[in-house]
C-alpha cells in the first residue's frame, strides 16, 4: 500500500481505493441522462449535440447495427470520418460490445488501409472524406481503389460498407452502389428495434472483451495492433482520476480522424465528467502557424479550460508568447502533455502558461498506469516526475537481471494491474516477449523512481547507444538526460559516428528561441555536469524545430534513424563541422 513512509526500492503499489465495479457505459448512461446543458460540439462543419442526444443518438445507431446482423466480438473500422458519425460509432460499439479500430492515416494511405483491412478483417467500415498524410490524400478515393485492387485477388471480405454524412456531400467521393448510408443506419435502429432487444445484446457484453483496437504508427518499428478491453477502460473512468478542478469545464480535443487515442480518452472523460467537448477541425495544414492560429481561434471562442491536442502544435503555442496578446486564453488552465521528453526549460513556461498542466505518461499498451500531477502543484525538486502508479496498479524497475533497483537508480519499468493491454492482435509472440509469465509488462522505458513513489523517464532502452571510449562505456541516453536539464535545450539527441580508431559524439541540439545558445556554452555545461565528458571527442549541431527529422503519425517524435543518417553524411562530408 502507499503510504507517507519513504521507500528504499523501486517498486510502488497502492491499494487503498477499491476497484470500480460500474462499466464505462454505466457510467456513460448515468451521466448522459437527461443531460441537456453539457455538450459535444465539432467546429469544422459546425454540429453540436447535448449529452443526453448524443446518447440517445448512439444506440440509436447500436440498434441499427443489431438489425443488420453485427454482433459482439465483430470489428468496426473508420477510416478518415469525422464530425459525429465517428463518435456515436465509438459508443455504439461500447454498449455492444463490437470492436472499434482507430487507424493512422499517415502515408501512403492505400499501403495502410492494404494492412489495416487484412489485419483487422473487420465485419464494416466507415468511410469519410478527410484528406491526410504526408501528401494529403484523399480517404475515401483510396479506399475506392484499395478495395477494387482486393476484390480482384483474394477478396476484402468487409460484409457493410457504409459513407458518413461529410463524404454523401463530396462531389469527390465516388460512392459505390453497394455502399449504404450512415445516417440510415440510425433511422433504421430507432425505428425496427426496441429497447429490449438492445439491452439483451448490451448484457451480452464482459469486462474481458476486446473493444478497442489501437494502431500504432511504426515510428518506432513495424505497426502493431493494440487490443485495450472494456474492463480496463472502465476501471480508469471509474476512478476518474483527471484533476476535479478540469472536470465540469470545457475541453478542446482535436478531431479523431488521424486514429489518435486522444479523442477517445477526451470524449468518454466529457461523458462521465459532465465537461463540455470541443473538437477542433482535422488539421493536417503542412502550415503549423496556420493550423495553430486556427486552434487559438477556437479555443478563444468557446472559452476553453484544457487543449488536447497533437504535441507539436502544443510545443509551439507555449514557446510563443506572443498568442496570448493575439487572443484572449486567460480560461486555458492545463495543456494535454505526453509523448515526448521535456525540458526543464518548456515545463517551466508550460506550467507559466497553463497552471495545471501535467505530464502525461504510459504507452499504448500501459495507457492507465500512472495518474500525472499538475506541475504547479508539484514541489520544486519533482519537476520532472510524471506522476504516481494509479490504484492496483504495480511499478516497478529492474536492472539488466532483472533485480527491482534501488529509489533514484535507472532502469527498465514494468508494469502490472488492470491497466495493461490485452495483446497484440495475432502475434502471439510478440505477446510472450513483452508480458512474462508473473503478469509484468516489460515496457522497454528506462525511467527511476524516488523515494515518495514519482516516477521519473528518460527514453526508450532500445534508443539508447553504448560506445566503448577511452575504456568507459558511454550511454547516449545519459548523456541526452544532462542536456535536456540545461534551460536553453528544447530538444537534443547524441548520434555516434566513427572515426576510424573509435566513435565521436555529436550533440544535436534544438536551442530555445531567442536563448543565445552556442556551443561553448554547451561545452562548459557538459564539463560542469558530466564527469569525463571532454574525454571523448564531441561535434555539436543546432537544428531549429521545423528542420529535425520527425516520424509520421499525430505525435511527431524525433526520428533517430533518419536524423543518424543525415549526421553521418554531414560528418563524412566535412569531419571538422561542429567539432569542439
Amino acid at each position: 500500500m502507499a503510504s507517507s513512509k519513504k521507500m528504499c526500492e523501486s517498486y510502488y503499489f497502492d491499494n487503498s481505493v477499491p476497484i470500480p465495479t460500474e462499466s464505462l457505459l454505466e457510467l456513460i448512461k448515468n451521466s448522459c441522462t437527461g443531460n441537456e446543458e453539457c455538450h459535444v460540439t465539432f467546429t469544422k462543419p459546425y454540429e453540436s449535440l447535448t449529452h443526453h442526444q448524443l446518447y440517445e443518438k448512439a444506440m440509436d445507431l447500436a440498434k441499427g447495427l443489431l438489425k443488420i446482423g453485427l454482433k459482439r466480438g465483430d470489428s468496426f473500422c473508420s477510416f478518415g470520418s469525422q464530425g459525429s458519425d465517428s463518435v456515436l460509432l465509438l459508443v455504439a460499439c461500447l454498449s455492444l460490445g463490437l470492436k472499434y479500430t482507430a487507424n493512422y492515416l499517415y502515408s501512403p494511405i492505400p499501403k495502410v488501409m492494404t494492412m489495416m483491412i487484412k489485419k483487422i478483417k473487420p465485419t464494416a467500415v466507415l468511410i469519410g472524406n478527410c484528406t491526410s498524410g504526408k501528401y494529403q490524400e484523399h480517404v475515401c478515393t483510396e479506399f475506392t481503389k484499395v478495395i477494387s485492387e482486393m476484390a480482384a485477388g483474394e477478396g476484402h471480405g468487409i460484409s457493410h460498407i457504409f459513407y458518413d454524412k461529410h463524404a454523401a456531400a463530396d462531389p469527390k467521393c465516388s460512392i459505390l452502389s453497394d455502399w449504404k448510408s450512415f445516417a440510415d443506419l440510425i433511422n433504421v435502429g430507432k425505428e425496427k428495434l426496441s429497447d429490449e432487444q438492445l439491452i439483451a445484446a448490451q448484457s451480452l457484453v464482459k469486462p474481458e472483451d476486446p473493444f478497442i483496437y489501437l494502431c500504432s504508427s511504426g515510428s518506432t518499428g513495424d505497426p502493431k495492433i493494440i487490443t485495450l478491453t472494456n474492463g480496463s477502460i472502465s476501471i480508469a473512468y471509474g476512478y476518474s482520476t483527471w484533476d476535479n478542478k478540469i472536470k465540469g469545464s470545457t475541453v478542446g480535443c482535436n478531431d479523431v480522424m488521424e486514429g489518435d487515442v486522444k479523442l477517445l480518452l477526451s470524449l468518454f472523460f466529457c461523458l462521465v465528467g459532465n465537461s463540455n467537448l470541443v473538437v477542433y477541425p482535422a488539421t493536417n495544414s503542412s502550415n503549423n502557424e496556420e493550423a495553430v492560429h486556427e486552434i487559438l481561434s477556437i479555443t478563444e471562442k468557446y472559452r476553453m479550460q484544457l487543449i488536447v491536442h497533437r504535441m507539436d502544435y502544443i510545443i509551439q503555442i507555449v514557446n510563443n508568447p506572443s498568442y496570448k496578446t493575439q487572443y484572449d486564453l486567460s480560461r486555458v488552465q492545463a495543456l494535454a502533455v505526453g509523448g515526448c521528453l521535456s525540458s526543464l526549460e518548456f515545463k517551466k513556461k508550460l506550467m507559466e502558461f497553463a497552471p495545471l498542466s501535467g505530464d502525461g505518461y504510459g504507452g499504448t499498451e500501459f495507457l492507465f498506469s500512472t495518474a500525472s500531477i499538475p506541475m504547479s502543484l508539484l514541489p520544486p525538486e519533482k519537476l520532472n516526475a510524471v506522476g504516481k502508479a494509479r490504484p492496483f496498479v504495480e511499478l516497478k524497475i529492474i536492472d539488466e537481471e532483472g533485480v527491482t533497483v534501488p529509489v533514484n537508480t535507472k532502469g527498465e519499468l514494468c508494469v502490472r494491474g488492470w491497466c495493461l493491454f490485452l495483446e497484440y492482435k495475432d502475434q502471439p509472440e510478440l505477446t510472450a516477449k513483452v508480458m512474462d509469465k508473473y503478469g509484468w509488462y516489460h515496457t522497454g522505458d528506462m525511467v527511476s523512481m524516488d523515494e515518495d513513489g514519482f516516477l521519473y523517464v528518460y527514453g526508450r532502452i532500445s534508443n539508447a547507444e553504448r560506445w566503448k571510449i577511452n575504456g568507459k562505456v558511454v550511454y547516449s541516453i545519459s548523456i541526452e538526460n544532462v542536456l535536456m536539464t540545461h534551460p536553453s535545450v528544447r530538444t537534443c539527441a547524441v548520434i555516434g559516428t566513427d572515426n576510424g580508431k573509435g566513435h565521436d559524439l555529436n550533440y544535436v541540439i534544438e536551442p530555445a528561441p531567442g536563448s543565445g545558445l552556442t556551443e561553448e556554452d554547451v561545452k562548459k555545461f557538459a564539463t560542469e555536469n558530466m564527469y569525463n565528458s571532454l574525454e571523448w571527442p564531441i561535434r555539436i549541431f543546432f537544428y531549429k524545430y521545423a528542420d529535425i527529422p520527425k516520424t509520421n503519425g499525430s505525435r511527431p517524435k524525433l526520428n533517430r534513424k533518419v536524423l543518424t543518417e543525415e549526421i553521418k553524411q554531414r560528418v563524412a562530408q566535412n569531419p571538422s563541422e561542429g567539432l569542439v
